[in-house]
């Protein structure tokens, strides 16, 4: 069990990635904190976590705003003592062309996606240098490396969260904080599936993305999950500053 008697702070851990890390994790014998701006959502995967054994907690958590991502840290502490991972999972994916969309849809992602990596990193970071180190791994995507048609202001801020992470990673890698970043493809999740609800024909729309992966498919949570345990663990305890693809060949061989 590579988590064991280490506590693991997971945002967006109501549903998808974050969720299916948070099991993984908790089988590897962590203690897991679930955070979420989705009470009731996060309330049930807490009881779907805790099916393992480990301990575990919901907290509920705006990350779009200071005082709410520092009452998350300090509940944390005050349940199990420090942190030594984190996984920042929570994100919105809003597609639209620049002339389609607003302000408000420009400040809604930004906020989340951006302005959110840079509260939850900057209020567990001084927590994680204090107790000698830890192990960071945030949430940007493909469409942060290269650009996809009609989400301009999604990638704006995922490819924020690509550089503000690689940033930070070398600002407190001499304390022994390590910040990777993974950039997955698309996942059958619920975020991706709401998305494609939205267009004319939702099953068209799903059968085109999976034409452009190489392996013929969308990839599951728990895909995604398994490298953010590697990336967390000691078993990469060299690795830092990196993005990792996990999109079937898509971005690298399918442009």
């Amino acid at each position: 069990m590579r988590f064991r008697e280490r506590v693991v702070l997971i945002t967006g851990g109501a549903s998808g990635i974050g969720l299916a890390a948070a099991k993984l994790f908790a089988q590897e014998g962590a203690s897991v904190v679930l955070a979420d701006i989705n009470q009731a959502a996060g309330e049930a995967a807490l009881s779907q976590v805790q099916e393992s054994g480990a301990p575990a907690r919901f907290v509920s958590v705006d990350i779009t705003n200071a005082a709410s991502v520092a009452a998350m840290v300090e509940t944390t502490l005050a349940e199990f003592g420090r942190i030594d991972s984190l996984f920042h999972s929570a994100g919105i994916f809003e597609p639209g062309r620049l002339t389609d969309v607003d302000e408000r849809h420009w400040d809604r992602q930004i906020n989340i996606n951006l302005k959110g990596t840079f509260l939850v990193l900057k209020g567990v970071i001084p927590v994680m240098v204090a107790h000698g180190g830890g192990s960071i791994v945030t949430t940007a995507s493909t469409a942060g490396l290269t650009a996809f048609p009609d989400n301009p202001v999604y990638i704006a801020s995922k490819a924020g969260v690509l550089m503000l992470s690689k940033a930070l990673a070398r600002d407190y890698g001499e304390q022994s904080v390590r910040i990777n970043v993974i950039c997955p493809g698309p996942v059958d999740s619920p975020m991706l599936m709401q998305a494609l609800a939205k267009s004319s024909d939702a099953a068209q729309a799903r059968q085109m993305l999976e034409d452009r992966t190489l392996l013929k498919r969308l990839a599951t949570p728990e895909e995604i999950a398994r490298v953010v345990l590697f990336l967390a663990s000691d078993d990469a305890s060299y690795v830092n500053g990196e993005h990792i693809l996990i999109d079937a060949g898509k971005l690298t061989m399918n442009k």
